[in-house]
């Protein structure tokens, strides 16, 4: 594994970039919980040039804001395959798989971890993801 060639982070969002929990009204979803130290950290990655995207199962308003609000290069929400959204963000940026760290924390987010070059787990994931992650976060 060779990091210093990342050129793109991807993240997941629900249990990666908010606590997991979902508020829902009687309309559905009506926000989600994101922490402003990620969005410190997404400016700092984006500051040495590193692309930032999401690749999400859910799809919301709440985070579509988010995804303005901190300028993601690549987003793909409510996708179920998420693998193929991976080559879809990979063929837009120019880029391979040796380029590229995912952030996951569910079994979805498996495949994904499995293809990039390094595979990234919350301390909190579930423990399948956790076993096939190249890093836990602590």
């Amino acid at each position: 594994m060779n990091t210093s060639g990342i050129r793109l982070v991807l993240f997941d969002v629900d249990g990666v970039l908010t606590d997991g929990s979902l508020y829902i009204g009687p309309s559905g979803e009506i926000c989600k919980s994101f922490n402003a130290k990620d969005g410190v950290a997404i400016a700092l990655l984006q500051k040495y040039e590193i692309k930032v995207g999401i690749i999400s199962g859910k799809a919301s308003k709440a985070l579509d804001f988010r995804i303005k609000q901190l300028n993601f290069d690549y987003a793909i929400t409510g996708c179920d395959d998420k693998l193929t959204a991976l080559n879809e963000i990979m063929k837009s940026a120019s880029l391979n798989l040796n380029q590229i760290a995912f952030v996951g924390d569910d079994i979805i987010d498996i495949p994904v971890m499995e293809e990039v070059e390094l595979g990234i787990a919350p301390a909190d994931a579930h423990e399948l993801v956790l076993s096939c992650a190249n890093h836990v976060t602590s």
